[in-house]
C-alpha cells in the first residue's frame, strides 16, 4: 500500500485523488491535523493508480495524482509514486535475445581510435486519462445519463510526448464486482465499435481518443475503466481492425 501524508490546511481545503472527488474508499482521512490517503497496490486500479513496468529493467512504478483545491489559490497537482526495482538476478528482455556476428568477413579495425562515450536517459513516461463531454472533463462529481455521447482521451505528459507513442491494447469496464466485468477493447481493437469506438490519434500516437456512449450496470451508479496501454519509442505500430480501421489511426 502507498500512503500519502499531507498537511490538512484549512477546513475549506479540498483534497482528493484525481478524477475521484468524493469517491468512497479513496477519500483522505484527517489524522492529527494531516490528511492521509491510502492507495492500494494489490488492487491498484481501485483508486485510479497506474502501474508502469519497464520491460528492459523490470522496474515497476505505481503512480497517481493528488489534487489540492484551496480558496483563492491555484489548484495544486501532486504526482505521488512508489518505485519497485527490478530483480537484478534475472536477465532483462533484451539480454535474452540471441547474439549474432554482425561483422562482415575480413573486417579490420584501426588500432588508433577516438571513442566518445555518450550516455543519455529518456524521460519517464507518465500517462493522463480523461473522459470528456463536449470538451469538459468529467469526474465523479458529475452524473451523466446512459446514452450520452462521451470521449475518452489518453495522452502523455509534456516531457515524454516527444519521445514515446501510445497504443491502447486492452480495456475493460466494471463496477468492481466479478459479475459485471466486460472487455471492450482486445488486442488494440474495439469489440463493438458501436458501443465504444476504436482509438484514433491526431498526432502519431502521442494522444489517443475514442468516442462512446455512457452506459451503466443495473446495480451500480458508476463504472470503472481498467486497461493496458503500451508505451513505445517514437510511435507504436497500429493494429489492423475490422471495417478497414486501425486500432489507432491518424
Amino acid at each position: 500500500m502507498m500512503k500519502v501524508i499531507m498537511m490538512a490546511g484549512t477546513n475549506q481545503s479540498n483534497i482528493f485523488v484525481e478524477n475521484l472527488r468524493g469517491f468512497t474508499g479513496c477519500l483522505p482521512k484527517t489524522v492529527a491535523g494531516k490528511s492521509v490517503i491510502k492507495l492500494p497496490l494489490d488492487n491498484f486500479h481501485e483508486c485510479g493508480t497506474t502501474r508502469m513496468t519497464n520491460k528492459y529493467t523490470g522496474q515497476t512504478v505505481y503512480y497517481n495524482r493528488i489534487i489540492i483545491d484551496q480558496p483563492k489559490k491555484p489548484r495544486e497537482v501532486l504526482l505521488v509514486k512508489c518505485v519497485l526495482p527490478g530483480d537484478k538476478t534475472k536477465p532483462a528482455e533484451w539480454e535474452k535475445r540471441p547474439k549474432r556476428n554482425v561483422l562482415p568477413a575480413g573486417f579490420f579495425e584501426a588500432e588508433d581510435l577516438n571513442i566518445t562515450n555518450i550516455v543519455a536517459h529518456a524521460p519517464t513516461p507518465y500517462l493522463h486519462l480523461a473522459v470528456r463531454q463536449n470538451g469538459r472533463v468529467l469526474d465523479t462529481a458529475y452524473n451523466v445519463q446512459p446514452g450520452t455521447p462521451l470521449e475518452m482521451v489518453i495522452y502523455l505528459d509534456s516531457k515524454s510526448a516527444s519521445t514515446y507513442g501510445l497504443l491502447a491494447s486492452y480495456l475493460k469496464v466494471t463496477d468492481g464486482t466479478p459479475e459485471h466485468d466486460e472487455i471492450i477493447v482486445m488486442n488494440g481493437c474495439s469489440i463493438d465499435p458501436y458501443i465504444f469506438g476504436n482509438f484514433e490519434t491526431p498526432d502519431a500516437g502521442k494522444t489517443l481518443y475514442s468516442k462512446f456512449r455512457a452506459f451503466k450496470f443495473p446495480d451500480s451508479n458508476y463504472v470503472l475503466f481498467v486497461g493496458t496501454v503500451n508505451v513505445c519509442l517514437k510511435q507504436c505500430r497500429g493494429v489492423q481492425c475490422g471495417s478497414d480501421q486501425v486500432g489507432f489511426r491518424t
